[in-house]
């Protein structure tokens, strides 16, 4: 059984409480989490995923994951807002994939209810033959 997906979204930036560490991984780069207001499903991470992979032209130097409810990014000093005006548009683009994802879904259950309507309008028509 295939199931819609839910939209997720950025929760307000407070700059003043957004935590912002010096990253392990890369000198020079901090890390950062924006957090979303729930935790995206499966099918929601995956075209996040795919959104990133298609906007890495702007921002190769990006990683960007999503764990639990947070998007954790990398970045440089002087690309933070940038990076979250960026994170911003793939976030509302992401949603407009799981709305047309979910329109598919939506699609597919009518047309399975509807082969299911015909298979019993035929079994019906069959016992009706036999009683003739």
């Amino acid at each position: 059984m295939v199931y819609p997906s839910g939209k997720v979204n950025l929760k307000p930036i407070d700059p003043d409480k957004l935590k912002i560490e010096k990253s392990a991984l890369l000198a020079g780069t901090y890390t950062f989490a924006l957090e979303l207001d729930s935790t995206p499903d499966h099918h929601w991470i995956l075209a996040f995923e795919a959104e990133v992979q298609a906007g890495r032209y702007m921002h190769a130097r990006t990683p960007v994951a999503v764990v639990g409810n947070k998007l954790e990014v990398l970045t440089l000093p002087d690309e933070i807002k940038d990076k979250v005006e960026w994170i911003k548009g793939l976030v509302d683009s992401t949603n407009k994939s799981i709305e047309k994802y979910n329109e598919q879904v939506k699609q597919r259950r009518e047309a399975e209810q509807q082969k299911q309507l015909n298979g019993q309008e035929t079994i019906k028509r069959m016992r009706e033959a036999l009683k003739k």
